[in-house]
């Protein structure tokens, strides 16, 4: 018997509905992710949320590239998710994948980046400060400005995420900020970062750009000069005197790396005329420095700027073969007063806020304080690259007479210092 039309009308109207509550249930189950706005240009921040997912579970947010760019994030007992991305500074246009990973569970979708970057990592340049980011405070987002406009490797001189460098932290409070350098940042973590153990929200956030977790400490390359990050956190890496890991590593590879020109940074200062003053539990790893004939020494931890003399290991004057130290505390976090003025401490500004901008060039180089907006003072001056002290000496000395001329390549800017 042939079912009447208005009958058969209505059974599909129900298999039609039936169909589209089949279709709806699996677009809010299967997991997907979704992005505002849907395209950025670099240095901009993206929203991201997420939906099926495992519920109260840690994951990861991977913007494809040159270099993958990595945000950490939790559900919630949904299944949901909602972070934010900061578009690297360095990207250059194109559409990217963007890929959610919750467990075995996956999600991915695409990003279009329109511009130019803002900046490039392929200058020889270093951009430094220390003592970062709180999200209590708005300094960090003054200087980070300043940092988006110039190209070059920016070194984080420890205590990055205030106050204890937990993954929340970093992500609330220095990933909005600093973080839009990540690809092009090679940090070093200061004791702010071990106030969660083993600083894991710092190994976490960087992964092996941070170097390995139980010692933090590594080295790189950068237009002919070799570079050292190094972790003043001692006691959380077994010591930093004469035969610990850390010294015995950097000494092998000063002596397998006879660059003419190096350069080291790490948190806490040996010589600082700041309120933690000079702190003497990284001097074996100055000292091995200076052995080496290194030029530069930068940290944090003071929240000020200092600039010292060439000076050697005892705090005596040495301008043929000491190492030049700058303290950059300057990158966000309240400033402090100095305390006790140290030998050869030439220069110092305590509410400033700012980075210093040093460029490298084949034996010598160039330093520039470079305050935020607003502010007005500034340091800048140029050095030159020097060869090893003689054996056994630490003693100050003058430039032996008739040694071999500095290299004659000029760094652009005055040849004198010029502190205001």
């Amino acid at each position: 018997m042939q079912r009447p039309p208005v009958r058969r009308l209505v059974l599909l109207v129900a298999l039609l509905l039936l169909a589209g509550g089949l279709i709806a249930a699996k677009l809010l189950t299967d997991p997907h992710v979704a992005l505002n706005p849907g395209s950025a240009t670099p240095a901009q921040e993206v929203s991201v949320t997420g939906n099926g997912f495992p519920p109260d579970v840690d994951g990861t947010l991977t913007l494809q590239g040159p270099t993958p760019h990595v945000v950490r994030f939790r559900t919630i007992a949904s299944g949901a998710f909602s972070t934010r991305l900061i578009v690297p500074d360095t990207t250059a246009a194109g559409v990217y994948r963007i890929e959610a990973v919750v467990g075995n569970v996956t999600a991915t979708t695409s990003l279009e980046v329109t511009g130019t970057p803002t900046a490039t990592a392929d200058a020889p340049v270093l951009i430094a400060a220390g003592d970062v980011a709180s999200c209590s405070e708005p300094a960090d987002s003054r200087t980070a400005s300043l940092v988006s406009g110039i190209s070059g490797t920016v070194i984080v001189a420890g205590d990055l995420a205030y106050n204890s460098g937990t993954a929340k932290q970093f992500a609330d409070c220095y990933d909005p900020t600093w973080g839009r350098f990540r690809d092009r940042t090679r940090p070093v973590p200061g004791n702010h970062e071990y106030g969660t153990p083993r600083a894991a929200g710092y190994f976490d956030y960087w992964g092996p750009a941070a170097g390995a977790i139980n010692r933090g400490f590594y080295a790189f390359d950068i237009a002919g000069w070799r570079v050292y990050a190094l972790n003043s956190n001692c006691a959380k890496i077994g010591g930093c005197g004469m035969g610990s890991a850390q010294q015995q590593w950097l000494a092998d590879d000063l002596r397998a790396h006879p660059t003419q020109c190096v350069v080291a940074y790490w948190h806490h200062p040996v010589f600082s005329s700041g309120v933690h003053g000079n702190d003497p539990i990284m001097k074996d790893i100055f000292r091995t420095l200076y052995d080496a004939g290194a030029e530069i020494v930068i940290n944090g931890h003071d929240h000020d700027y200092e600039r010292f003399a060439p000076q050697d290991p005892s705090a005596q004057a040495d301008p043929g073969f000491g190492v030049r130290e700058f303290v950059v505390g300057t990158g966000g976090k309240n400033h402090y007063r100095f305390h006790t003025i140290r030998a050869n401490s030439e220069v110092r500004d305590q509410p400033t806020f700012g980075v210093l901008k040093l460029t490298l060039g084949k034996g010598a180089y160039r330093w520039d304080f470079v305050p935020v907006a607003g502010e007005t003072f500034t340091d800048s001056g140029t050095g030159t690259c020097h060869a090893a002290p003689p054996s056994g000496s630490g003693t100050p000395r003058p430039l032996p007479s008739g040694a071999p001329a500095p290299s004659e390549t000029v760094l652009p800017g005055p040849s004198e210092t010029d502190a205001s």
